[in-house]
């Protein structure tokens, strides 16, 4: 899959630039950053740049204001019961939160409602509506939702409960016939700022009432929750224009600052995320602080996120705090496991040829987190994803993002005739099926994809400020550009384009070494440059003779105590190269591709087959050998026999006939286990794949020895990090840790009959992964036997049919030394062997690889 993005480079008037430069007294980098974002006149960049609360719109302008205002203040002094009924996002989460801190300081007997995401579903329900009324409302405010609630506010009205609807949503044709509304995207609403987030639009309601009640006080009073709506503005991702700009600036303000106690209740959370002592800006609060307040309403709870930001004690919210942080912890477990299993699907049941929409089919999804993973999968593979799992009942759940030349809404009403119901917007939807529409979807909306799209709309966009230096990235820029902030969605941190750019060094970093590291050479020096989550790069930087394009977003790094100019690298262009291209060519004539971390083995491996050469696969199991086998025999059109597996399970002969085949090139494609080294053969080929990661450094170098015995081939690295989890897990089912083995001991007692049975391994895996989350197999209780006998906790006997009958001995009085097992200790040194080969196999720099390589023989 192509997954090179377009990098657009903004274009803005020269004139303008140059009257900016000038007239301003700025640097010819900021006056082309500010004309790219339209600002044309220093009128209009007085007025982007130099704003205070002054300049907050009169809530009055919003139609419905007044009304609104006077019912509440009505409610409030004749003690009537108010309930506000919240959406489960951060946004309807802040707003919530906001009117009952704010309502209460004016002494209202105030309560809350925000329905549950898995069993309500969004906005306002009959059952909650019937809820409230049970519990004696007066009066429901809306936040964030109601502005569709027609049939749900008639009820109401018949209940006697009047409502005041606030919202942002666009409203349908047909308004609900609430009390009032406050919706600036109204008919005959004159309000100048349409593009608030839902908490704005409270806090313009908050702002009419502390008109009323505290006149010219009132925006110092507005001060104390203005962080709670920064809070729900930034995650909502709504334009950081006009008001929303000073609301996020003075909230920042506010949040980093601690002045209040919601304040320190954000602040609580910021110091659980890792922000304690130290400022936090606006894309750190939406990556990092806003999904522990959302995780709590995608798994049902979002009336944990309210009582954090509304409680006034502080103990109450630091326990409020960490289970917030501990729900986003298991969100993301959940993301992680559905996004491990939908790379799956897409792998084995997607052609990505075709296929541009991506229909997944999650057999164990989770209605809460679908939209989150679906958000991911659309930004690794920049399609149009609609992610499908299932809920009580059958029915089938999808979460659909897209990507800005797709509107996804669209999409869906072309393909209406495949859903029980569906709504939403162009850039994300939902909806429910039937499970045998499922396939009828896919096709459908794949028609409706490839009217509608160009090959080049599947290509990510980034907009380009400006192309420069080197030698231009340096504090005084950065500190120049500072101005601009906050920075977000519509004023989005500027990214510069260097072009040619020269390495001096680089390395992976990180616990699992996922981020990357490069130093490139600029005049007097280096500048630095960091590459989250992009280690997968670091073999493609060996071409380091050649000049890179890089685009990033300049940054200062403070480690160590001195400020640097630094690169935040958000992508990098190559010079253009055969991707098959080897990046040493030796005399010897070994050549090594290394394309360590391949995004998309089974693809690199079909380019391959297109040459119509012989190829030998290395796979570190025989297991492996035939999974890989089956899955490239399922995905060739041509003789499935041309595919063989070369592993321990086939015969001596099985082999011997393989071997021949391949030499008399029947076989084309021969996929090995490492029998291949214990047979001591020697075989003709062209390309020699290490599919999977090697054990330790001793295998590496048996494999690579073997290979040499050829003078000429190409040694292609395409194994990964995905590999180690696997390792590991191989490694541990061979060696059981204490626990597991005290586990497998109490599971021969309890199975046992006067201290004797015969072993069945799968009953005791099976007992103990009832009792445990572990997941042990056959294997692992097979290994605990052998430990543990020679550990003289047990004998092992064979019966009929060479059955293991077990005989337990009696337990000693002191604890074991498992460094007294052979077995364990051989295991020990082998997990040991792979930590130390996986260093230099998955993170060594390619030329120091191929150092290695040479030497072996």
């Amino acid at each position: 899959m192509d997954m090179d993005k377009i990098w657009k480079v903004k274009k803005a008037d020269q004139n303008i630039i140059h009257s900016l430069k000038e007239e301003l007294n700025i640097s010819p980098v900021l006056a082309r950053v500010l004309a790219n974002r339209g600002l044309e006149t220093p009128r209009q960049v007085e007025e982007f740049l130099d704003f205070n609360l002054e300049d907050l719109n009169d809530p009055f302008a919003l139609k419905g204001m007044k009304e609104s205002v006077n019912r509440i203040i009505e409610a409030i002094k004749g003690k009537e019961k108010i309930f506000v009924y919240g959406d489960y996002d951060v946004d309807g989460i802040s707003s919530t939160s906001l009117l009952i801190n704010a309502l209460r300081e004016l002494g209202a007997d105030i309560d809350f409602y925000i329905p549950n995401r898995l069993k309500e579903g969004y906005g306002i329900n009959k059952e909650a509506i019937k809820k409230i009324n049970d519990r004696g409302a007066d009066l429901i405010i809306s936040v964030d939702c109601g502005i569709s609630a027609k049939k749900e506010i008639d009820l109401a009205n018949s209940l006697e409960i009047e409502v005041i609807i606030t919202d942002h949503h666009t409203p349908p044709e047909d308004l609900p016939k609430a009390l009032a509304i406050i919706n600036p995207h109204q008919e005959g609403c004159g309000y100048p700022f349409k593009k608030l987030a839902g908490v704005g639009v409270a806090f313009k309601l908050v702002h009419g009432i502390f008109n009323t009640f505290y006149g010219e006080d009132t925006r110092s009073r507005l001060l104390k929750y203005i962080g709670l709506v920064a809070l729900g503005t930034i995650a909502d991702i709504v334009p950081l224009l006009g008001e929303n700009r000073v609301i996020v600036k003075y909230g920042l303000d506010r949040i980093n600052s601690n002045k209040g106690y919601y304040d320190f209740n954000i602040g609580i959370l910021k110091d659980k995320i890792g922000y304690k002592d130290k400022d936090i800006s606006a894309g750190q609060i939406g990556y990092y602080l806003t999904p522990c307040i959302n995780a709590a309403g995608r798994l049902g709870k979002a009336e944990l996120g309210v009582e954090l930001l509304t409680t006034d004690n502080l103990l109450e919210a630091g326990d409020l705090a960490s289970r917030l942080r501990e729900m986003n912890v298991k969100r993301q477990e959940i993301t992680d496991r559905i996004l491990l299993e939908a790379e799956e699907y897409i792998e084995s049941d997607i052609d990505l040829d075709k296929e541009w929409v991506l229909v997944i089919i999650l057999e164990d999804g989770h209605p809460g987190v679908i939209g989150n993973a679906a958000s991911k999968i659309q930004e690794k593979y920049h399609r149009p994803v609609v992610l499908i799992t299932f809920a009580e009942g059958g029915i089938a759940l999808g979460s659909a993002r897209s990507i800005n030349r797709f509107n996804i809404y669209n999409a869906f009403q072309y393909c209406e005739d495949c859903f029980e119901s569906f709504g939403g917007h162009k850039e994300a939807a939902g909806c429910s099926l039937q499970k045998e529409d499922i396939s009828k979807l896919r096709k459908k909306i794949n028609q409706y994809a490839h009217k509608v799209l160009t090959r080049d709309d599947l290509k990510a966009r980034i907009g380009v400020d400006l192309l420069i230096e080197a030698e231009e990235a340096s504090l005084d820029l950065i500190r120049e550009l500072e101005v601009l902030e906050p920075f977000g969605f519509a004023n989005p941190r500027p990214k510069f384009m260097f072009d040619g750019l020269k390495i001096k060094d680089f390395n992976t970093f990180g616990r699992e070494g996922d981020h990357l590291k490069v130093k490139f050479l600029k005049e007097g020096g280096h500048l630095e440059g960091i590459a989250w989550r992009r280690a997968d790069l670091a073999s493609t930087l060996v071409l380091k003779d050649k000049g890179i394009n890089v685009v990033a977003n300049l940054d200062i790094n403070s480690f160590g105590g001195r400020d640097r100019a630094n690169l935040t690298i958000k992508d990098i262009q190559f010079p253009s190269v055969d991707p098959l291209q080897p990046f040493k060519d030796e005399d010897i004539g070994l050549r090594v591709i290394d394309r360590r971390n391949c995004s998309n083995k089974l693809d690199y491996i079909k380019k391959l087959l297109e040459r119509k050469e012989q190829l030998l696969i290395y796979t570190n199991s025989s297991k492996k050998s035939i999974e890989l086998t089956d899955i490239l025999q399922k995905s060739i059109s041509e003789d499935k026999r041309s595919i063989a597996s070369y592993n321990s399970k086939v015969s001596v002969e099985g082999r011997k006939s393989l071997r021949e085949e391949f030499i008399e090139a029947k076989v084309k494609v021969l996929i090995v286990s490492n029998i291949i080294l214990a047979d001591s053969v020697s075989l003709p080929f062209n390309h020699l794949i290490l599919y999977n990661l090697n054990f330790n450094l001793k295998e590496f170098s048996q494999v690579v020895k073997f290979a040499k015995e050829n003078k000429s081939f190409s040694l292609h690295l395409i194994y990964g990090k995905e590999d180690v989890e696997d390792n590991i897990e191989v490694l541990n089912n061979k060696v059981p840790n204490r626990d597991i083995l005290a586990k497998i001991y109490i599971g021969l007692k309890k199975f046992s009959k006067e201290d004797i049975l015969k072993l069945d391994e799968a009953l005791i895996a099976g007992w103990i992964n009832s009792s445990s989350n572990l997941n042990l197999n056959g294997e692992t209780i097979l290994a605990g036997t052998e430990i543990l006998k020679e550990l003289n906790l047990l004998t092992i006997d064979k019966g009929k049919d060479n059955e293991k009958i077990i005989r337990l001995l009696p337990k000693p009085s002191s604890k074991l030394d498992l460094k007294e097992s052979m077995r364990y200790n051989v295991g020990v040194e082998e997990k040991e062997a792979f930590e130390r080969f996986k260093k230099i196999g998955l993170y060594q720099k390619a030329d120091s690889l191929l150092e290695l390589i040479k030497e072996i023989d």
